[in-house]
């Protein structure tokens, strides 16, 4: 992680909010906390004021707790359910009510060669829907400082849809969206390798840790 100190100096304003409020913390994008046992790939560290730092905390616990459920696709992730106590906790310090509104039903599943009951959880809830969309924006807005190596204006306008693998009609929808949003760069995450790229149109694809597909549109 890079030096406080040292990073502020080169980068001492907020790329969150326009770029005019003097930057006090390092943001992380995406989230540490959104990782097994909080080890992401390294760089994608952005500058941020306290309130753009701590604004999306709260929706940052609840797609972690999301993850922990879609799990990852690599073979030998970390499996840190030890963390899911306090990640739930403060799930339901910020959305009373709504773990208990996401419970499934219990299913049979294939872990590792064995057939184990796990439980199950139903993202379809406005909840998670706003707080992945404003993730998402947060993360169009970082990728736009990454490479353009300045903050977008505050009259930007940034339009976010996710969708994920519990809705029947994902496939049909990332291909028409896809479409629409004339994307000719992405920002995919694979095997742990963060790579990076801006166009007008953003499409934000993490499919190392979790199943979820945002289509983000950045304009001024």
């Amino acid at each position: 992680m890079a030096n406080t100190g040292d990073f502020l100096k080169q980068h001492p304003n907020c790329c969150f909010c326009g770029g005019k409020t003097p930057a006090s913390t390092i943001d992380h994008q995406p989230a540490r906390i959104v990782f097994p046992d909080k080890h992401r790939p390294k760089g994608l560290e952005f500058p941020a004021c306290a309130n753009c730092n701590r604004q999306t905390s709260a929706d940052e616990a609840l797609l972690a707790f999301v993850c922990r459920f879609a799990g990852s696709r690599r073979t030998n992730a970390a499996r840190d359910f030890h963390r899911l106590r306090d990640i739930v906790g403060w799930v339901n310090r910020s959305f009373p009510g709504l773990h208990q509104k996401m419970h499934g039903q219990r299913l049979w599943a294939r872990e590792r060669g064995v057939w184990v009951r796990v439980g199950t959880i139903d993202v379809n809830q406005p909840e998670v829907r706003l707080g992945l969309c404003r993730i998402a924006a947060k993360l169009a807005l970082a990728i736009y400082y990454e490479t353009q190596s300045s903050p977008a204006s505050k009259d930007c306008r940034i339009n976010t849809q996710w969708t994920h693998c519990q809705n029947a009609d994902t496939l049909s929808t990332c291909k028409i969206l896809s479409g629409q949003f004339r994307t000719r760069q992405f920002c995919t995450w694979a095997n742990g390798t963060p790579k990076t790229a801006f166009s007008s149109n953003i499409t934000m694809k993490m499919a190392d840790c979790f199943q979820w597909r945002s289509f983000t549109r950045l304009s001024h």
